[in-house]
Order: structure tokens, then C-alpha cells, then sequence
């Protein structure tokens, strides 16, 4: 027997998820039936509901405020260009630069602005 079939285990497993049921968690890995769900993605997030799009408002809303912080220049165009939201593609369109370099210009600067 594995210990993931111990009865211990599954003590501690239902103890769990009482806890995570009772403050309000929701898998969305899972179905009400115990199978995992197929293509789980930011699509099925943003269907749950409005917490997904506040947490999206939120951010944009941060990161536009956040563009006087970034170094002046085609990083602080870079960093305009995402905090309205533009696709990294287009990104690299209007600036000149690489998907890639875009990609990693913001991904520093979101780890500032979140304090990562």
C-alpha cells in the first residue's frame, strides 16, 4: 500500500478540502466528479467569473501608473505599448525590436512592479 492510500492520508486529504471548500476555493483542474478537465486555460479562468478580470484591471491598472518608473527610451515605449494592453507581436512592430526582447523587457519590469 502507498502512502497516498494510507488512512491517514486520506484523513489528512479530507481535512484538506473541507478547509479549501469552506474559504471559498474552486478547482479548475477538476470537475465536480473527480476528473480532470480537458484544456484548462485562460479562457475557462476568465468564464469563472469577475475575480479573473478585477486581477487582469488590476494589473493594467498598476502597470499603466508604473511607466514614469521605467528607464526613458524604447524600454518605457515597450512598457506604454503593454500597459495599453497592445500584443507582444505588435509590440515588437512598433518598436522595432525583437518578440523575444519585448517579452524579456517587460517581464523585468512586471517583476519590479510586483516586487519580485
Amino acid at each position: 500500500m502507498s502512502i497516498f492510500e494510507s488512512l491517514e492520508f486520506q484523513q489528512l486529504k479530507a481535512q484538506w478540502y473541507r478547509k479549501a471548500r469552506e474559504s471559498g476555493f474552486k478547482d479548475i483542474e477538476y470537475s465536480p466528479d473527480g476528473t480532470m478537465l480537458a484544456g484548462v486555460n485562460g479562457a475557462l479562468l476568465a468564464s469563472e467569473g469577475a475575480l479573473w478580470v478585477e486581477s487582469k484591471a488590476e494589473y493594467f491598472y498598476r502597470a499603466t501608473h508604473w511607466v514614469s518608473q521605467v528607464k526613458p527610451g524604447k524600454r518605457r515605449r515597450v512598457w506604454q505599448l503593454h500597459s495599453d494592453g497592445v500584443s507582444l507581436t505588435d509590440i515588437a512592430r512598433k518598436t522595432g525590436i525583437k518578440r523575444s526582447t519585448a517579452y524579456y523587457w517587460i517581464s523585468k519590469e512586471r517583476a519590479k512592479m510586483l516586487g519580485y
